[in-house]
């Protein structure tokens, strides 16, 4: 028998917070932007509204969350995910077992409390998502799915020698520029959970550029430090950074899920500049999580130029507006 019970309180998320991370760790399709170390700063940094969050269980068993949230805007009330603007893969939270029975009871709940929004915009919801579907069961609402985001990946699953992934002529650039470094300086890449070096770099990158970058905003800077510093995370978020010498010239903000990795924000050093130090940064970041054990790199959202030259794949996420008609 299905079950749905509405949480409306951070203090309510909290108290089933070993389910949350139990459904987490036993789902199959859950990126970090499901954990509950992404969910909490989050709503905790941005949530201003009224928090909409639907446990579904099936048999007493906990087999969804939909971490929904409503605001106002433009005078009319706005249902989203949670996570929405920084977030790049917003869904459910749930055990792949049964799509339509989600669709289903989702699509029943939002018709359930209507009364509550004038209209629905779920953001970046990947392409296997059982919301892709909830057209069926909200037949007397107007429901439009269009493709969003593009996003992308390096998938090394199956692959003997990891190093060989990467394509040949980046591979070869890439070594080349080390051999260069190497002469003359010590290279390493260290981890940590510290965001003061990533502020700094990634706004020193854009303020180069004539421009400021998403970590220049002392609330984004305060979600993140929440991230990395959360109490339900456990190596689920890391920055490596690539040190020249005890010089720290660029570094890579990733988070994990099982056998994947999701690059989130880069920063660097422009003076080091002719060195590529982000281009080596990364490289270095993925060679060590494929020996590690991780099989995908996900470059999350995005058909930046620079992507194409590591050999991605690409996928879509997709947006959904219910009206009321």
């Amino acid at each position: 028998m299905v079950k749905i019970e509405l949480i409306s309180t951070i203090e309510k998320i909290e108290e089933i917070s070993a389910e949350w991370i139990k459904l987490y760790n036993l789902s199959s399709t859950a990126t970090p932007f499901q954990g509950l170390f992404w969910v909490i700063p989050w709503w905790k940094n941005f949530g201003k509204s009224e928090l909409v969050i639907v446990t579904i269980r099936n048999d007493q068993q906990l087999i969804c969350i939909a971490p929904f949230f409503i605001y106002t805007a433009n005078q009319k009330k706005r249902l989203c995910l949670v996570g929405s603007g920084i977030s790049d893969y917003l869904d459910l939270l749930y055990i792949d077992i049964n799509h339509q029975l989600l669709s289903e009871t989702v699509g029943s709940f939002l018709v359930s409390i209507s009364d509550m929004w004038d209209e629905c915009y779920l953001q970046d919801v990947p392409d296997t998502s059982p919301l892709l579907n909830l057209s069926k069961y909200l037949l007397s609402y107007r429901v439009t799915l269009s493709k969003m985001s593009d996003c992308s990946f390096i998938d090394a699953a199956n692959v003997e020698n990891v190093s060989t992934v990467l394509p040949k002529n980046l591979r070869k650039n890439v070594y080349r520029s080390l051999k260069s470094i190497n002469a003359y300086h010590t290279l390493s890449l260290v981890q940590s959970n510290s965001s003061e070096i990533l502020i700094q770099l990634h706004n020193k990158r854009w303020k180069k550029k004539g421009f400021k970058g998403v970590l220049d905003d002392e609330i984004i800077q305060k979600m993140h430090f929440d991230v990395l510093n959360s109490e339900y995370q456990s190596n689920d978020v890391s920055i490596y950074s690539l040190k020249m010498d005890e010089l720290t010239i660029a570094c890579n903000y990733v988070l994990k899920k099982k056998k994947c990795v999701y690059f989130y924000l880069s920063g660097l050093d422009p003076l080091y500049s002719q060195y590529s130090p982000g281009t080596i940064a990364l490289f270095m970041t993925i060679e060590e999580l494929f020996k590690k054990g991780f099989s995908r790199f996900d470059f999350l959202r995005g058909n930046e130029i620079y992507k194409h030259h590591w050999g991605v794949t690409f996928k879509q996420n997709y947006s959904i507006q219910i009206n009321k008609k």
